[in-house]
């Protein structure tokens, strides 16, 4: 089973709306990436979900339309805002630009690097795409982690409401050294 990682969101007072008003109608299905919006495609299409508008709503004294949506894979419902939303996003596999992607779980996925000479700039992506999702788009609910691995290096990078972790074969070790791995 899928999960959705998307935070409840904090919303106050609701109120319904007609469905005239809003972009989708009750039924429709959408598209929801669970991710950061900034995150590179590859990360993105790995996260879509598709959903079924169940309700819509306005946040009180606002212009903000929020949709209740039904997940039926993850079997749960979220409210989203609809600029979050689409239609017709067809789930494609893009090449992850780090290497190969090797498996994916909702807190973490394994890179096979690809590019032996070039750790650090993938290091240093990898670490602003963790903090990136966790501080801004999770608000640090969630503790995530990018593991990349070649037949030399096996390096797991978590991020949480700590800062980031560096391990190198399951030993921490700071920054610095992971930057100077090749």
């Amino acid at each position: 089973m899928l999960i959705i990682r998307r935070p409840q969101l904090q919303c106050g007072k609701l109120e319904a709306v007609n469905q005239v008003d809003s972009k989708y109608a009750i039924g429709n299905n959408v598209d929801f990436f669970d991710c950061h919006k900034l995150q590179p495609d590859w990360i993105k299409h790995q996260s879509v979900h598709k959903g079924v508008v169940k309700s819509i709503y306005q946040k009180h004294l606002s212009v903000d339309t929020i949709y209740k949506i039904y997940f039926p894979h993850a079997r749960c419902r979220k409210l989203i805002p609809e600029n979050e939303l689409e239609r017709g996003v067809v789930r494609t596999e893009l090449q992850c630009s780090w290497g190969r992607l090797e498996s994916m779980s909702p807190d973490g996925m394994l890179i096979k690097v690809t590019k032996i000479n070039a750790l650090k700039p993938i290091i240093e992506e990898a670490v602003c795409c963790l903090r990136r999702e966790v501080e801004e788009y999770l608000c640090f609910q969630r503790r995530l982690h990018i593991t990349l691995k070649n037949d030399y290096v096996h390096l797991k990078i978590s991020a949480d409401k700590t800062g980031v972790e560096f391990r190198l074969f399951g030993k921490p070790i700071p920054y610095g050294q992971a930057l100077s791995l090749e």
